[in-house]
């Protein structure tokens, strides 16, 4: 079967949850058909892509570099050009083209991501699978509840109904739509026919399973924060926790850290971290088993996004006990107090990290449950087995 695989950024180096997610999906693809990738290209993107395509047998590939600013104009554009932000702004007409010579042969068209659906023309009959990473208008709906400033979350709520339509419409043309549980339900909800979801997962590094268990002498009273810090949930949800949660911790534990894994954190949380003490800022981390095997609770404060939160799976993989919102474990079937702790609330998050702190009971007994579930309902095998099926009924 031949596949054309279109997605919004390179799928390397693995950085974040939806990266790893696209390059499995293109890897296990690749080993069974004929597949071409159509990327688009940010950042550093052209570094990589070499290697790559050293690293992924591909049948063909191309790439054009995009590099469209989230600013006034281009918002206005965007309504000219009756279509989201978001997608506005990975509007390419050199991989238009492309695209548009040589759709005609392939069998099945994956789209990685709402983004790229602007990319497959109209007249195009063949099989169309959605990967819809998230239920993209949640996110902006959640962005608009929790942002301070009154434009803002103007702007934010009018962007989630423009894509909350766009997303509909996409739903509605492809013939099946590949989501995680919670973001079924979100796109069900604004029309998307139900019979044509396949429920996938956003997992993480299953290699962490068979490392030994971290064990609570070993550690440090220190937080561990990993995640990409150019989405702006991350960062979001790590100034809510510097203002809200920390200072109450370093009340009762003066002696305590935090550290913070993840790449471009933006001027506003360099300068919070700065002021604050017990706070680093590492950047990106190619290798984490050092800080997973040394930190004692992993956070996930998240205030809005949407679909499955790789970082915290990542960390139940690992072993290390995890604090997080009800917005980081979405899509998983985990119980708070048994395999993890959910707290909204500053003051409970904080009284939930000090017991786990202190307690090495709690905190084994914790360790193992989140393992054990981790490994009983989060392996990678039967998520790519449905995305499979997609391709063919």
């Amino acid at each position: 079967m031949r596949v054309l695989f279109l997605t919004p950024q390179l799928p390397h180096p693995v950085v974040s949850g939806g990266v790893i997610k696209s390059r499995k999906l293109i890897e296990h693809f690749a080993d069974r058909h004929e597949v071409h990738v159509c990327s688009l290209l940010k950042g550093r993107d052209a570094d990589h892509v070499d290697d790559f395509r050293s690293r992924v047998p591909l049948a063909g590939f191309h790439s054009t570099p995009v590099d469209s600013a989230r600013s006034a104009i281009n918002l206005l554009r965007s309504f000219v050009a009756g279509v989201p932000l978001s997608v506005f702004r990975n509007r390419c007409a050199q991989m238009r083209d492309h695209i548009a010579k040589i759709i005609a042969s392939f069998d099945v068209v994956f789209v990685d991501h709402f983004l790229m659906f602007q990319y497959v023309p109209a007249s195009y009959g063949g099989r169309i699978v959605l990967h819809q990473h998230n239920a993209e208008y949640v996110m902006w709906e959640r962005y608009a509840q929790v942002h301070a400033s009154v434009p803002y979350r103007m702007a934010a709520q009018s962007e989630s109904r423009r894509i909350r339509a766009y997303e509909r419409a996409i739903g509605l043309r492809a013939s099946r739509v590949l989501a995680a549980p919670n973001d079924v339900e979100a796109l069900a909800a604004i029309g998307v026919p139900r019979e044509r979801f396949v429920e996938t997962l956003h997992l993480g590094d299953e290699a962490l399973l068979a490392r030994p268990d971290v064990e609570f002498e070993d550690t440090q009273p220190r937080l561990l924060y990993v995640g990409s810090l150019d989405w702006e949930a991350n960062r979001d949800g790590l100034l809510w926790f510097l203002r809200e949660v920390w200072p109450t911790l370093l009340e009762r534990r003066g002696d305590l850290q935090l550290v913070v894994a993840g790449r471009n954190p933006g001027e506003e949380l360099t300068a919070e971290a700065a002021r604050t003490r017990g706070v680093q800022l590492l950047g990106f981390v190619e290798d984490l088993e050092s800080l997973y095997a040394t930190s004692r609770v992993f956070i996930a404060p998240l205030r809005f996004g949407s679909g499955i939160k790789v970082k915290v799976i990542n960390a139940l993989y690992r072993g290390l006990p995890v604090v997080t919102t009800d917005v980081g474990v979405e899509g998983l079937a985990a119980v708070s107090g048994r395999d993890l702790l959910i707290s909204d609330d500053a003051s409970a998050m904080s009284g939930g990290i000090l017991e786990l702190l202190d307690d090495s009971l709690r905190w084994s007994v914790m360790r193992d449950a989140g393992r054990d579930l981790a490994r009983r309902e989060y392996g990678w095998e039967p998520s790519l087995r449905r995305a499979e099926a997609a391709l063919h009924d």
